[in-house]
Order: structure tokens, then C-alpha cells, then sequence
């Protein structure tokens, strides 16, 4: 019996020290004792420094005890100079704690003293002794009073070495239980995984990993061997089908090289470090070789590159030469190269990079298509387009050219045919006016003077054929400037550089006068006149700034009528406030070519 204790105490005490010495448990413990070691410094220093200011705080007291108590008795006996009731009182407060040495100085430099005067203190109190008689107080001298602390340090000392004891017993035997639980639940288990995990390779997949249970339920170790378990049966099926990917690729590659065969499909593998050309006999006949003269061939590569020609065959060998360094992985584009042969043919190839080593290409893959014929066809193609576009675009210009001169032809015609239209029309209004004048001068009326004249004055403008060449610009501009009645920082004018019609200038002189009458301009502050057209309609435009509203609507209905009958447009009119805008529109047909 005694000799199957020894044992399993030996035994766990292996388990122990192989727990302490392995490399997580050493970790382990340095921390959880690192870490008590600094909780337990910090509380025990906090109870400590607490039970140091309660020692100090009871040593306070002691003296505030002895002010209260003793102070009084003190001062009698020393008035009463009794010196043997001076002595036991003395005594007396030498018993309050922390007291070592205690005297009394009295007025007339007499001493009375108690205790040991070797001992040494921390703090000294002194305290004034008075006596009272008679009404009237005598100082008698001063008690001090020397305080020791040793008992107080003394006590803190044993107080934290068993406090530290305590916690590092208690920390240690816990940490050991710790590391005791931790290499139960982990640390073997942990050792299986790894020896598991050293001996895990693509052809051991049926073998799962098994570890021991800690316990009844599961934990988050049973639930990695799990997760480990599921991939390596994942890995298992990935193989299966990698097995069969790589039998189906192998056909495939089969496949493709029949395929590659049939569609004339140049195909070669560069091998840089033996400078070698692998190719099929469709690259070779394209170079305009044979298979065994490509095979022969020293620097195929050069002999490639050599052979590119067109506009763009140098920037196409820089960026080959960039290929073969490694610095671009494919180059992909349409080359024209003049084979063997001396024939010009043209060919979409493809440079691909196979292979690496020390960051440097091993190998290249090309491929190549012929284009030579559609890309010859593309150009026959694109110069009869050319040749097309090019007579399309003369005819073009020749019909646009004859749609012109017809549309100006027709323009003219037309503009002749308003002119006509526009004399007839004024030759009748003419002699209208003619008659209309005969019958006001048979009929004056000197009441209706100034009103008969505007018309008497339109009817002998009308009558009057001055139809002329005019520069309407020039006339507006000379109208302005006979406006005496206004300075020339009064008068805006915004006018064409010029605007030719077929019209009476008196016509337009007449029209402003009846815009602008004498009258108006006495209360007229500013006048802007400005005229634009638009192609089909000329436009003026009269600002009136008022000091008081002005408006004379029998010439204004003259001026309407004259607008719309004789300048083929139309008047109007709007205020804003005092000022007053007139737009007389009128049409071109007039315009003079």
C-alpha cells in the first residue's frame, strides 16, 4: 500500500514537472505569477499605507487626548510647583502610544523631564502651558512631547511579510492547479494534433485524427478536430477530383492538339535557356519553313523579330524585348512580317509567359493566325470605299453647290415679287392719298389744325414717289443727333453698322416724329434708341424715361396704321412706370441687294 502511494506521488509529481517544464507552461506560470505579483505589491501596499495613516491618525489622538486631559493638571502642578505630582503626571503621558520622550521647559529655563531622551523621535508636538489667576493669564512655559514610530513601522513590517507569504503560497498553488488542468485538457491533446499533424500528407487521408475526451461534452478542441476531420475528407474528394480533371485534361489537351491541326493554328513553346523553337508544322510553313529547317534554325527568336516590318514594327520589337525580360507577361497584337519566302503576310500572334525562374522567363507560348488574305481583302475593300466616299462627296458638293445658286435664284425672284406687291400696294395708296388730301383742303378746318397736319404731312409723303436707296442706320443716327432739346448724355444709340432698304426716308423720319412728338420730349429725361433684325424682320426699339406719363394715342394709331399698311409689321407699346418702351418692327423685303 505505502509502496503504490510512493508511486502515484511520483508519478504526478512527473506529471507536474512535465506541466512546469514545457514551453507553455513555463510561459504560463511566468505570467500568472508576474501578474499576482504585481496585484498582491499593489493591495498590499494599498492596506499598508491604510494602516499607516490609522497609526499616525492614532497617534493624533493621543496628543488631542493629552491636550484635553492633561493639560490643565499639568499647568496646576507646575503654578503650585509640585514637582512629584509634576513627575507622575509625566509618567503618566509617557504611556499613551508612540510616546518616547517627554519635558517640560518651564519660564525660568527649569526642565522636568521623562522617558528616554536617546530614543530618538519622528515628530515632535509642543504645547503651550498658561495658568489663569486672578483675572489674568501667566505663561508657565512649554510641554513637548516626541513621538516614536518603530512600533507602527515594526507592525506594518510583519503585517506585509505575511501578506506577501500568504499570496505567494496561495498565487503558486494555484498556478500549479492551473497548469495541472490546462496540460489535462490541452496540453496532450494538443501533443496528439501535432504528432498528427507531422505525419498528415496527401496519401494518408484515411487516417482521421483521433484525440482523447477530457470530458463527457465536447469543447472547442473536439470541435477543431472536427472542423480537421471535415477538411481532410474535403481534401480527400478534392483529390478524387483533381485525379479526374487531370484524366479529363489530358484528353482535352488530346482534343485540342487534333483541333489545333485541322484549324491551321500556329502553335510554339520558346524555350529561352536552350533558344529553341517546339512548334507544330502549321508555325513552321507560316515562317515559311519546314518543321526540321525550324528545328535547325540558330536564334529563332532574332530570326522572328527580324522579320517584322510595316510602320509599326519598332515599337512592336520594344515591347517584344520588354516581354522576353519579364517585365510585361503578354503581348497580344497584329503583325506584318516578311517570311522566308520574302512573302508579305500578316498574322494575329499571341506571346504568352509559361514559366518563371528567378523572376526571369523559361518559357514562352505562341500562337499565331494567318490574316494574310483578309487582311489583303480588308484593304482592296477600304480603297473602293475610299474611292466611293471620295465621288459621293464630290457629287455631294456638286448638288449643294446647284441647291444653292437655286435657292439664292429663287430668293431674289421672290424678294422682286414683294417689291412689286409692296409698289402696287403704295401706288394705290398713293393716289388714295391723293384724293384724301383734295378733299381735306377742300374741307379745313382751322379748329383741327395741328391733328390735320400729321395727316396732310403722311397723305403728301405717301403721295410723293422718293422711293430710294437708303442706309436706314445712317438716318436714325442723323435724327438723333437734330434733337436739340436733349445733350448728348441724354441720347443712347445701339445701331447696326449699317441696314440698306428700298424705302422713302421720309417714311421712317415721319414714323419717329409721330413716336417722339415735341411735346413728349419736354418731359423726357433719357432716350435709347437701338435696332436689330433677325433675317425675316427688322426691329426698333424706343426707351422713353418720363419725368411725368406722356402719350399722344391718336399718333400712336397713325403710327400703327403706317406699320402695319406700309413697313409690312406691326407697333406696340409698355409701360414701366415712367418710362415708356415702343418696338417698331417692319419687314426686309425691302432689303436692297
Amino acid at each position: 500500500m505505502a509502496e503504490q502511494q510512493k508511486q502515484r506521488s511520483a508519478h504526478n509529481s512527473w506529471r507536474v514537472s512535465q506541466t512546469v517544464g514545457s514551453r507553455i507552461g513555463r510561459l504560463l506560470l511566468s505570467y500568472i505569477l508576474a501578474f499576482s505579483f504585481l496585484v498582491t505589491l499593489a493591495t498590499t501596499a494599498f492596506i499598508l499605507f491604510s494602516d499607516y495613516k490609522r497609526g499616525v491618525s492614532s497617534y493624533d489622538q493621543s496628543i488631542t487626548q493629552i491636550r484635553s486631559s492633561y493639560l490643565d493638571s499639568i499647568s496646576y502642578s507646575l503654578w503650585n510647583f509640585d514637582i512629584p505630582q509634576l513627575e507622575s503626571q509625566l509618567i503618566g503621558i509617557l504611556n499613551f502610544p508612540g510616546v518616547a520622550y517627554v519635558f517640560i521647559e518651564s519660564s525660568d529655563g527649569t526642565i522636568f523631564s521623562a522617558g528616554d531622551v536617546m530614543q530618538g523621535a519622528d515628530t515632535r508636538h509642543d504645547i503651550e502651558l498658561t495658568y489663569r489667576s486672578s483675572g489674568r493669564e501667566y505663561s508657565l512655559g512649554t510641554l513637548f512631547i516626541d513621538l516614536d514610530y518603530a512600533d507602527l513601522y515594526s507592525e506594518l513590517q510583519s503585517k506585509a511579510i505575511n501578506i506577501l507569504l500568504t499570496q505567494f503560497v496561495k498565487t503558486f498553488s494555484v498556478s500549479i492547479f492551473i497548469l495541472f488542468i490546462i496540460n489535462r485538457l490541452l496540453t496532450r491533446r494538443l501533443q496528439r494534433m501535432s504528432h498528427w499533424a507531422d505525419q498528415f500528407s496527401l496519401k494518408h487521408l484515411d487516417q482521421a485524427l483521433e484525440i482523447p475526451a477530457a470530458h463527457t461534452k465536447a469543447d472547442e478542441l473536439d470541435d477543431v478536430v472536427n472542423a480537421i476531420n471535415h477538411m481532410r475528407q474535403t481534401l480527400q474528394q478534392d483529390v478524387v477530383r483533381e485525379q479526374q480533371a487531370t484524366l479529363e485534361l489530358e484528353t482535352t489537351k488530346e482534343r485540342l492538339a487534333i483541333a489545333i491541326d485541322n484549324a491551321a493554328l500556329g502553335f510554339c513553346e520558346y524555350h529561352l535557356e536552350q533558344d529553341k523553337f517546339d512548334a507544330n508544322s502549321h508555325f513552321a510553313s507560316q515562317l515559311g519553313l519546314t518543321s526540321p529547317e525550324l528545328e535547325q534554325l540558330k536564334h529563332p527568336m532574332d530570326v522572328l523579330l527580324n522579320a517584322l516590318t510595316g510602320s509599326e514594327a519598332t515599337e512592336q520589337r520594344e515591347r517584344l524585348h520588354q516581354l522576353l525580360y519579364g517585365r510585361i507577361p503578354r503581348v497580344s497584337d497584329t503583325y506584318q512580317l516578311l517570311n522566308q519566302r520574302q512573302q508579305l503576310c500578316y498574322f494575329d500572334i499571341t506571346f504568352q509567359i509559361t514559366g518563371y525562374q528567378d523572376n526571369r522567363p523559361t518559357s514562352i507560348l505562341i500562337c499565331m493566325v494567318d490574316k494574310t488574305h483578309e487582311t489583303i481583302s480588308s484593304q482592296q475593300a477600304q480603297e473602293l470605299n475610299i474611292n466611293l466616299e471620295n465621288r459621293v462627296a464630290k457629287r455631294t458638293e456638286e448638288l449643294y453647290d446647284e441647291q444653292m445658286r437655286a435657292k439664292l435664284a429663287l430668293q431674289r425672284v421672290t424678294q422682286q415679287l414683294e417689291r412689286c406687291q409692296a409698289a402696287l400696294h403704295n401706288q394705290r395708296h398713293s393716289d388714295l392719298s391723293r384724293l384724301l388730301l383734295e378733299e381735306l383742303d377742300a374741307h379745313f378746318d382751322p379748329q383741327q389744325q395741328a391733328q390735320l397736319d400729321i395727316f396732310q404731312q403722311y397723305l403728301r409723303i405717301s403721295i410723293s414717289d422718293d422711293t430710294s436707296t437708303m442706309d436706314l442706320a445712317f438716318h436714325l443716327a442723323q435724327w438723333m443727333e437734330q434733337l436739340s432739346t436733349l445733350s448728348a448724355e441724354q441720347k443712347t444709340v445701339q445701331l447696326p453698322l449699317s441696314l440698306v432698304l428700298e424705302e422713302n426716308p421720309r417714311i421712317f423720319q415721319f414714323m419717329m416724329d409721330l413716336l417722339i412728338p415735341t411735346e413728349a420730349m419736354a418731359v423726357t429725361q433719357n432716350l435709347r434708341v437701338t435696332m436689330s433684325t433677325d433675317g425675316l424682320q427688322g426691329k426698333i426699339t424706343v426707351l422713353q424715361s418720363l419725368t411725368e406719363p406722356y402719350f399722344d394715342q391718336r399718333r400712336y394709331a397713325l403710327a400703327s396704321f403706317i406699320a402695319e399698311n406700309r413697313l409690312q409689321g406691326g407697333l406696340s407699346k409698355n409701360w414701366h412706370g415712367n418710362d415708356l418702351s415702343i418696338e417698331l418692327t417692319f419687314g426686309l423685303a425691302q432689303i436692297s441687294y
